[in-house]
């Protein structure tokens, strides 16, 4: 399977994995919640005795999916647990090994995060202009709506192979910019 997709966290399902692999043949990456059904009792809970940053595979066989388990400090306000289990799911060939950090970050979560962390740039810097006209005609909202995402993903990617963080705004105005310049150049020698 050459085609990958990450999935988001209220969607990863073993049912969604196993119906891409075999229907669609793609393969996918996703977080489990807990409150997924056929999520494994066993992974609900956290025994104490499992050391902070430990992390376990677990592999199905008759259904090619992959399971990691991997055990952080919980964030939560009231200390009711101290640990908190992350879990993935993946149809992708199981990928083992860790961070050489002190967190030993299994692959398959790094893989999530860094695949996961283009949708939620997305997410986090809605534009602050967009080429949306004041029309009521659901198409002209489409293709505006398409450009403006065009814009997002090129930014984001500009971002990432320069290492930098970009203005989304400023590059939306770059951008335009440099499409219409020529066209006005163009126009103003004839």
């Amino acid at each position: 399977m050459s085609v990958s997709d990450t999935i988001d966290r209220s969607y990863t399902s073993a049912g969604l994995a196993e119906w891409l692999r075999d229907t669609k043949e793609i393969s996918m990456i996703g977080e489990l919640s807990s409150s997924t059904p056929g999520f494994p009792e066993e992974l609900r809970t956290v025994p104490e005795e499992d050391p902070v940053f430990s992390s376990n595979m677990f592999y199905e066989p008759s259904a090619d999916l992959h399971l990691c388990s991997y055990v952080v400090p919980s964030k939560c306000p009231e200390n009711c647990c101290k640990l908190k289990n992350r879990t993935f799911l993946t149809t992708l060939n199981p990928i083992l090994g860790t961070s050489k950090d002190k967190k030993k970050k299994p692959a398959v979560a790094q893989i999530y995060e860094y695949t996961k962390g283009r949708h939620e740039a997305q997410k986090q810097s809605p534009p602050q202009y967009t080429c949306k006209p004041k029309c009521y005609r659901w198409t002209t909202g489409g293709f505006a709506f398409i450009l403006d995402l065009i814009r997002m993903n090129s930014a984001i990617i500009v971002s990432m192979n320069n290492n930098k963080k970009i203005s989304m705004d400023e590059f939306g105005c770059e951008l335009a910019r440099s499409l219409t310049l020529p066209l006005i150049e163009n126009r103003s020698r004839s």
